[in-house]
């Protein structure tokens, strides 16, 4: 017995080392595991906001698209009108220089009339008729123009139009 009590008093102090140390790293482990829960709370809470952001990231793309779609449209268009409206200046230029050229051989005509006149025995209602129709022909080229210039006029509202609502589109995609 007294062995065992001297066995015992030796290796007391070795055992409260080691029961102190088991202590602490329990108490480590424990706080390790409390750490590791935190941290698997706080890696679930980073993938949450992380889908969120990617879903976030997926809608503006989307958006993005849409826009750009939009804004190739609105260029197709603004291109159209361009081309029609450089058509329709093209065809109110001609009409203009159809319009001179039939003013001029009106007004020939007119002083030929005058000059022959005089001379003429013939039917003056002909000669009038002649005249009457030179004067529809010109109204009626008259009446050309103005229309090509409207319609130049209402292609050119419409570019500007179209200008516009491209530079909304931007603004709204920016």
């Amino acid at each position: 017995a007294i062995n065992f009590a001297r066995f015992r008093e030796e290796r007391m102090p070795i055992y409260e080392e080691l029961t102190q140390q088991r202590q602490e790293i329990l108490a480590e482990l424990q706080s390790a595991q409390t750490d590791h829960a935190n941290l698997l709370h706080d890696l679930d809470d980073a993938r949450a906001a992380t889908d969120e952001c990617q879903q976030e990231i997926a809608e503006v793309e989307a958006d993005c698209a849409e826009i750009e779609t939009e804004i190739a449209q609105q260029n197709k268009v603004q291109s159209t009108i361009r081309q029609e409206s450089t058509n329709l200046k093209k065809k109110a230029n001609e009409l203009k220089d159809a319009l001179a050229t039939v003013a001029i051989e009106l007004e020939e005509a007119q002083v030929e009339e005058r000059q022959l006149s005089p001379r003429v025995v013939s039917s003056p209602a002909r000669v009038k008729s002649e005249m009457n129709q030179m004067m529809e022909s010109l109204e009626q080229e008259k009446a050309d123009m103005a229309q090509a210039e409207k319609e130049v006029q209402s292609l050119q509202r419409k570019i500007a139009n179209v200008a516009r609502a491209h530079t909304v589109v931007v603004e709204a995609a920016g």
